[in-house]
């Protein structure tokens, strides 16, 4: 059973190096306005719109994700993917989370980093949104799947 197909994208966008056709992609757009410099109002505009997602991501965008096919054991990854690699939504909006019993914990490390961490209970499917606080707003700047994809 797949949950929301997060996990599977971050391993489809280090797996090859251009975008299935029809998808979208990453498009900086200096039309769009940061939502709030506090990170709640943030986080909850940026999880629910995609056009926020493509103007808030770090370009690259740092994707770690566990190999669960290397020998002799599954081991990390670090990937750096590019505007052109990234496939939108990057983070489930509020609806999909509760569609797929995603539980989001939120933690904020300063006034100038924070994370979201996305489980869902009884899997080992484990996501995490690292964003930081730039002078314009804030960005999403790694996606860090700790799950081994066997749900």
């Amino acid at each position: 059973m797949r949950l929301f197909p997060i996990s599977a994208l971050c391993l489809a966008l280090v797996a090859c190096n251009n975008p299935a056709p029809g998808l979208q992609t990453a498009d900086h757009s200096s039309a769009v306005t940061c939502p709030s410099q506090d990170f709640n109002t943030f986080l909850q505009a940026f999880a629910n719109d995609v056009r926020l997602q493509k103007a808030f991501v770090a370009d690259p965008l740092q994707s770690d994700f566990v190999d669960a096919k290397a020998e002799p054991e599954p081991r990390p990854v670090t990937r750096m993917l590019t505007a052109s690699q990234l496939r939108f939504p990057l983070m489930p909006d509020a609806k999909q989370q509760m569609h797929h019993g995603l539980k989001a914990q939120q933690i904020v490390q300063n006034t100038s980093q924070a994370s979201v961490k996305l489980a869902k209970e009884d899997t080992d499917y484990q996501m995490t949104f690292f964003f930081k606080r730039t002078s314009n707003c804030w960005q999403l700047y790694r996606v860090q799947d700790d799950s081994l994809g066997l749900y």
